[in-house]
């Protein structure tokens, strides 16, 4: 009876491995579809912004301040010229209420 049943046993214990055999050969090539996306994703993000960096060299960036080529609006002369201006614009402002 007692080998009756270690049989029994045995042929349930390999059951259940080739069961987790399956399942671990479906993870794995889930796994491997997913990271494949990850690599191609992470090589198109990586390629866009190894074009911004060569863009940034040659200088063929425009800036939407002046319209004027070789920098971007952060760095605008115009557009230090303006918020100096303005600047001086509010000490004057401040100024005359103090005198009123």
């Amino acid at each position: 009876m007692e080998k009756k049943s270690a049989a029994k046993q045995k042929k349930a214990d390999s059951v259940d491995d080739s069961n987790d055999g399956n399942s671990d050969s479906e993870a794995l090539s889930l796994m491997v579809k997913k990271f494949s996306k990850f690599l191609k994703y992470k090589n198109k993000t990586n390629n866009s912004y190894a074009g911004n960096k060569k863009q940034s060299r040659s200088g063929t960036q425009t800036c939407y301040e002046c319209g004027k080529t070789r920098h971007i609006k952060v760095d605008c002369p115009v557009l230090k010229m303006k918020q100096k201006l303005e600047e001086k614009n509010e000490a004057e402002k401040h100024l005359k209420k103090k005198k009123a």
